[in-house]
């Protein structure tokens, strides 16, 4: 991901779909994603998600997750591109939460529904300042 467009970390642990989904609402503002999946994804399962320029998927085996993980969180704080860090759990909320603080940052939880996502109200303004996407309830 070239250039120097804001930028969100994706700590996907349970479910990807959503934060796949709300990272292709951000594109359309501006806003790169990359995701970070704990645990390989199958080829196929690869080939289903269409590849967008500015939104990287990265599948990691789960005993390099936290490593990967971190190092991408200083890169990205080093670098001034990081916005915010996305997770989809509370426990990855509260593992991550004092690192990211620490660093400057903002931190937001997505939920998977049925019908898509869900960010909780107070998150909202954490992922995109300005933006509201039509599908965030």
């Amino acid at each position: 991901m070239a250039g120097a467009e804001p930028m969100i970390l994706s700590f996907v642990e349970r479910g990807w779909r959503g934060a796949r989904e709300l990272s292709l609402e951000l594109l359309e503002h501006g806003v790169a994603v990359t995701h970070v999946v704990k645990g390989r994804l199958d080829p196929d399962v690869r080939g289903l998600i269409p590849p967008r320029p500015n939104v990287r998927l990265v599948s990691v085996e789960r005993r390099w997750f936290l490593l990967l993980a971190s190092s991408l969180l200083l890169q990205g704080a080093l670098s001034r591109r990081l916005r915010s860090v996305l997770v989809d759990n509370e426990r990855s909320l509260r593992r991550w939460g004092p690192w990211v603080r620490l660093l400057g940052k903002r931190i937001a939880m997505i939920e998977e529904t049925s019908g898509g996502y869900r960010l909780r109200p107070e998150d909202r303004e954490l992922i995109a300042p300005g933006v509201r996407p039509g599908r965030w309830v």
